[in-house]
């Protein structure tokens, strides 16, 4: 069943990137994956908003939420980091299927500089709003939101042995996290 799926979203990446490679050229796949991981996240979006509205009350209930998630996650992830021949394009010449560990060249530094920048930018971010939920609250409870401030910049640890389309995902996944935490804070 889950190859079903991952060979669905390969599927949909694949055919994202024919319809903008005449824009975006040898990019295409790359944009196709942060194309694709958007829409993905708009579709789950009703399930985000309740994991965010229900943490508020309790962070267990916001947990359920997060568990439902938790098979698109588990997609993706695999889509990424199995090989095929998305991983095979390339992204300013560096190929969607190479890790940090493969070494680097000039180019390579350059795009995981860019990448490791815009995660820990996000992981910023984000940590700031756990350390500011978490401000006035009981000695207890702001000790848990100090070592969860902690925890978003995993995503840059992460990336560093993920193949960089996975970071690719990772970047624009969080991003849209950190868009839909702002805009339901500003609705409240």
């Amino acid at each position: 069943m889950l190859d079903y799926v991952v060979d669905l979203a390969h599927s949909a990446v694949s055919a994202i990137a024919a319809g903008v490679a005449p824009a975006f050229g040898p990019a295409a796949t790359a944009v196709a994956i942060v194309l694709f991981t958007a829409a993905m996240r708009l579709v789950i979006s009703p399930l985000s908003w309740a994991q965010i509205r229900a943490a508020r009350v309790s962070p267990l209930a916001g947990c359920l939420p997060a568990l439902v998630q938790a098979p698109f996650f588990f997609v993706m992830y695999r889509l990424f980091t199995t090989p095929n021949d998305l991983l095979d394009a390339e992204l300013a010449g560096v190929p969607l299927g190479h890790r940090l560990t493969d070494g680097l060249s000039p180019t390579a530094a350059v795009v995981y500089a860019l990448l490791f920048a815009v995660l820990a930018m996000l992981a910023r971010l984000s940590s700031k709003r756990m350390r500011a939920a978490s401000a006035g609250a009981s000695e207890e409870a702001a000790a848990v939101g100090r070592v969860m401030a902690l925890l978003p910049y995993g995503t840059v640890v992460f990336a560093a042995f993920v193949p960089l389309a996975a970071g690719l995902y990772l970047a624009t996944t969080t991003a849209w996290t950190a868009l839909e935490q702002g805009v339901l804070r500003r609705h409240r």
